[in-house]
């Protein structure tokens, strides 16, 4: 499993995401792209990103 940083913004969001990735032959594949889709909405509605998100590594 791939984890994120702690200090990334959307650690939890990340971590969820991976849990269901080590879980693949439980959650299909569409349940990952409506989770990224979930996110992507977020932006819609006016969320920012933040300066540490921002930062590259």
């Amino acid at each position: 499993m791939v984890l994120p940083p702690k200090d990334h913004p959307r650690y939890k969001s990340l971590l969820a995401r991976e849990k269901l990735v080590e879980a693949s032959d439980v959650v299909a594949k569409q349940g990952l792209i409506a989770h990224g889709r979930g996110e992507a909405f977020d932006y819609l509605l006016g969320e920012q990103t933040c300066l540490p998100a921002l930062k590259r590594n």
